[in-house]
């Protein structure tokens, strides 16, 4: 379906079957099946083929406002997933016990908020065992042990 919702926008943009077929690299037989194929389905056409340059009909503008929305949604969702693999956005949530939530992170994690701003930081305070089991349900992104069982647990991370 993807590919039919291109070759749509492409004979849009395009305003004609051949410069859009040339610019697909398909030939324009090949893309009016595909459009043909299409207009069967929802039972109307999207082009007015009598008119030079080919024009949208009813059908079509409301087809290809659908493919602009989905385009718009698509480049936002990559937006997105750039932002938080870039580090502009998203969550950490740190577990740690009170001596280091108290003493050793609030350096560090001023730090790393004023590198990282767009990152929510949450702290969580509890014990190891605790903590160990809350990383491994995914309800904290971090914590810290010494403790080797905990660690060992973790290796296959």
């Amino acid at each position: 379906m993807q590919t039919e919702l291109e070759y749509i926008y492409a004979i849009y943009k395009a305003g004609s079957f051949s410069k859009a077929a040339e610019n697909l690299y398909i030939t324009q037989p090949a893309l009016s099946m595909s459009v043909r194929k299409i207009e069967s389905s929802i039972g109307m056409a999207l082009f007015d083929r009598s008119s030079r340059p080919l024009q949208l009909t009813e059908a079509g503008k409301i087809y290809v406002e659908g493919i602009e929305k989905m385009m718009a949604l698509d480049e936002d969702m990559k937006n997105q997933i750039h932002d938080i693999h870039e580090l502009r956005t998203g969550n950490l949530c740190v577990g740690g016990s009170h001596y280091i939530n108290a003493y050793i992170l609030p350096e560090a994690m001023t730090r790393f908020s004023a590198s990282y701003p767009g990152i929510k930081l949450e702290l969580v305070e509890a014990s190891f065992a605790l903590l160990a089991d809350m990383l491994s349900e995914r309800l904290i992104d971090l914590t810290f042990s010494c403790n080797n069982n905990i660690i060992a647990n973790f290796e296959h991370f």
